[in-house]
């Protein structure tokens, strides 16, 4: 049976959120937290490479508006560097609310705001990852 092994991304302008499916593409797990700097693409084809990562899914807003926001430029551009840089699918789906999401779960965890902020990307791509797989299963 093929592989289909997703990587999920929680674009941010200081940190990048990182989740990865299972080789079926039936769940998402939280992975880890990379520092948005000038290795970020380098750092992002080796979890690609070591994962055998076949699509991957960035979260992007839905504005409640049409017209676009700095974030989704900065989203965009992001976008269309990592397409120069890597050969596999990359698609979109809706990040609305997840990094709130990703907070309020870590908070019932029990841990701190402090330990959390270090988390909490990873958790919102897992979200937005199990949410892409939802929608497409």
């Amino acid at each position: 049976m093929k592989s289909n092994k997703l990587l999920g991304i929680d674009y941010g302008a200081t940190n990048i959120g990182l989740a990865v499916s299972d080789d079926r593409a039936s769940f998402a797990m939280p992975l880890q937290v990379v520092k948005n700097d000038k290795d970020v693409f380098n750092k992002l084809k080796q979890v690609i490479s070591d994962h055998g990562i076949t699509t991957i899914v960035i979260g992007v807003p839905q504005d409640f508006q049409p017209h676009k926001n700095k974030i989704s430029d900065e989203i965009d551009a992001f976008m269309k560097q990592l397409h120069k840089q890597v050969e596999i699918p990359i698609v979109t789906f809706d990040e609305s609310f997840t990094t709130q999401q990703a907070e309020d779960m870590l908070r019932r965890q029990g841990l701190s705001s402090r330990k959390q902020k270090g988390r909490a990307d990873m958790y919102a791509a897992s979200l937005i990852l199990e949410g892409y797989i939802n929608a497409n299963t």
